[in-house]
């Protein structure tokens, strides 16, 4: 909660109340992202974060889940893995942090592997600009997104082998 709180600069925070056009609520289920992991993409849910109160409708942070098609690596971001923004770190199969709002991950996860997709996670976070505190770091964003993924990974029944560890290393070059 401390990097959430570093990047917003508040201490509080809401979802979207109602529901999508599935007639499912909008609030975020580690479940619902499983089920929906399991669709040919047709569906998906996402997490979105607002401060509280929230002031323009813009989240805080939103974070998707999807299945990856490819074999994450670096050479499979092509001419953007080189940009000087991107800042790569060791956990999962894949995780980097670009510009000042975007931070994947990508992990191992077997229980997933279905009809041409791989056996491979992604977990994805976009952070407004607005909302976020100018100074927050890209690890403060990969803190709270391993978070996440760490508790997607163990509900998918993959986290051993998800190398997803409790603290975020240093990153690599």
């Amino acid at each position: 909660m401390a990097a959430l709180e570093e990047i917003s600069g508040v201490d509080r925070f809401e979802e979207l109340g109602g529901e999508n056009d599935f007639g499912e609520p909008n609030s975020f289920s580690l479940s619902r992202a499983r089920r929906y992991l399991d669709t040919d993409g047709s569906q998906r849910t996402q997490c979105s974060i607002y401060k509280s109160p929230d002031k323009n409708g813009h989240p805080l942070l939103q974070i998707d889940f999807t299945k990856e098609k490819y074999e994450p690596t670096r050479e499979s971001l092509g001419d953007a893995s080189r940009a000087k923004d991107h800042v790569f770190y060791p956990l999962g199969a894949l995780a980097y942090t670009a510009g000042g709002n975007t931070t994947s991950i990508d992990f191992l996860c077997r229980e997933v592997k279905g009809t041409g997709s791989m056996p491979y996670v992604n977990v994805s976070m976009y952070s407004a600009v607005d909302q976020i505190r100018l100074g927050g770091t890209g690890k403060e964003r990969m803190t709270i997104l391993n978070s996440v993924a760490r508790k997607f990974a163990k509900e998918l029944g993959c986290l051993s082998e998800a190398h997803l560890p409790e603290t975020i290393p240093s990153p690599s070059a």
